[in-house]
């Protein structure tokens, strides 16, 4: 019988070598690009913003998408890549105003004059293998092709326009919104189940400071599904001019998602997260040094699909 009992632990233990083998399997998620290859991907997001203000509710929807074109060019003695990012595609929708670069057939206004221009533009940035962004150009020139394409003769109108268009086109917006595709690597080899954390600061748009943390769910067929959890906090006493009004927040939120990434390049495959902001708005018009408090929640949806490389 003792016999027969050993054997059984014996062939238990051997049974669970490979298993325990696999489990502390380590990976190194970094980006591993090969130069001259591209990548196309399409980029939705969706907004649903919520306010309340003297028991007066509004409900504002919106969604656009995008779909570019990545092209690896060369990598440098640094390790930094050269990617050349084209805008291929653009759908916009907000109320009525809808834009969809596809449809030759539709009427042209303002709005689709501003958005066609960015059809074919070009953002240039260096890219190293952690994820980190520097070096993007582009920024400036697709903004004046904005503005310009909406022959805008007047000053003041051009002023607001162009500060409308930086805090979602500039160098720096744009840059913030490359790293939150590509700043996602841990700094250390990691096995399912392990996670990594970062913290990121956006000074564009919405200027907030983000606690985010990824965790290694899975690997299966060269595929990494990970995990994605954050806590966003507004960047305190901050004022964003908006145009017509100047805003500033005291929003609380979350972001959680997955998404999955090629083992052998690193490179994201797909991306989705949620994020929920709760709080209130403090705003102001130009005309008017009194403060009005909006009760608001915004919920927006992003989703990255890699359609071909």
């Amino acid at each position: 019988m003792k016999k027969h009992f050993k054997l059984f632990i014996f062939l238990l233990f051997i049974v669970q070598i490979p298993s325990i083998a696999h489990a502390q399997k380590k990976h190194k998620l970094t980006l591993k690009l090969t130069p001259n290859t591209s990548y196309i991907i399409k980029q939705q997001i969706s907004q649903h913003i919520e306010q309340e203000f003297q028991g007066q509710r509004q409900n504002i929807r919106q969604n656009n998408s995008i779909t570019y074109q990545y092209e690896i060019k060369e990598i440098d003695e640094e390790g930094f890549y050269k990617i050349v990012v084209v805008y291929q595609k653009i759908h916009y929708k907000q109320g009525k105003s809808v834009y969809d670069s596809e449809d030759t057939t539709a009427k042209e206004t303002t709005l689709s004059r501003a958005l066609g221009a960015m059809i074919g533009s070009k953002i240039t940035m260096q890219v190293n293998k952690q994820g980190k962004v520097r070096d993007l150009t582009g920024a400036d020139e697709l903004i004046e092709k904005m503005l310009n394409a909406r022959a805008i003769a007047d000053k003041a109108t051009r002023e607001r326009l162009h500060k409308t268009f930086k805090k979602a086109f500039g160098k720096v917006a744009l840059r913030e919104s490359m790293e939150q595709f590509f700043n996602i690597y841990p700094d250390k080899k990691v096995a399912t189940g392990d996670h990594w954390s970062k913290k990121v600061e956006k000074t564009a748009a919405f200027p907030s400071k983000v606690d985010i943390t990824w965790t290694l769910d899975k690997v299966e067929k060269n595929t990494g599904l990970i995990n994605i959890k954050a806590i966003v906090r507004p960047t305190p006493n901050i004022i964003v001019d908006l145009g017509i009004v100047k805003a500033k927040y005291d929003l609380n939120g979350t972001q959680e998602g997955s998404m999955d990434i090629d083992m052998q390049t690193g490179w994201t495959k797909r991306y989705y997260i949620k994020q929920v902001m709760v709080g209130t708005m403090y705003m102001t018009t130009n005309n008017s040094s009194q403060e009005i408090a909006v009760d608001t929640k915004i919920t927006t949806i992003s989703k990255y699909t890699t359609l071909q490389n």
